[in-house]
């Protein structure tokens, strides 16, 4: 949400601390990639940790990647806006995280 605008200046300096071809790399293999195809062979159980409102990857996805993959699947929504729940709600991602991992992490 770029009215968020203590997110968005921590999302823009992590992005000039970093090596100049890293963002790049990163864009080049979301963008440049497509492994649909292989989340019919996951058996491991899976926690899928959704943002309810991520205008990069929106909850239509997540949906059908709990559909896709073949083992447990468990669909966690973060009530925050945005891409990075770490960054908007990290106190939220610690709680699902918490349950996820079956330990107090604090």
């Amino acid at each position: 949400d770029p009215n968020d605008e203590p997110s968005v200046n921590k999302f823009r300096e992590c992005l000039k601390r970093m090596r100049s071809e890293v963002p790049l790399s990163l864009a080049k293999t979301v963008f440049c990639n497509d492994y649909r195809d292989i989340l019919e062979k996951v058996e491991t159980p899976c926690t899928i940790i959704q943002s309810s409102s991520d205008i990069v990857v929106p909850y239509s996805v997540a949906l059908y990647m709990e559909k896709k993959i073949k083992g447990k699947v468990t669909l966690e929504v973060i009530d925050t806006i945005g891409h990075f729940p770490q960054l908007t709600s990290p106190l939220q991602l610690v709680d699902v995280l918490k349950g996820v991992l079956g330990f107090d992490l604090s």
